[in-house]
């Protein structure tokens, strides 16, 4: 499926929301971090989880604000730690 049309698919539910334009930035956000990570690493599968999971909560807009902090905060977790290893790895060269 071409990019523009998942997206479009993916903002479906929120056409009459006032969250749309915010919903819109999430979701190329959401799809810009895919092409930068490697679906054959474990912790790259967990990071695209978790931003689904949090993508998925903000549609059905009964979202709680603790869960929506701890999202955040499990996508900055794993985040920060794949920049970290990434970033090893290219100091060490390899």
């Amino acid at each position: 499926m071409p990019a523009n049309a998942a997206v479009k698919r993916s903002l479906e539910p929120f056409t009459r929301s006032p969250l749309t334009e915010k919903v819109q930035r999430l979701v190329l956000v959401q799809f810009r971090i895919r092409l930068l990570l490697n679906p054959a690493e474990a912790d790259h599968q967990e990071l695209y989880r978790a931003i689904e999971l949090s993508i998925e909560r903000l549609r059905e807009e009964r979202s709680v604000e603790e869960e929506t902090a701890a999202d955040v905060e499990t996508i900055s977790k794993l985040g920060q730690a794949i920049l970290k290893r990434e970033w090893q790895r290219v100091k060490s060269g390899t």
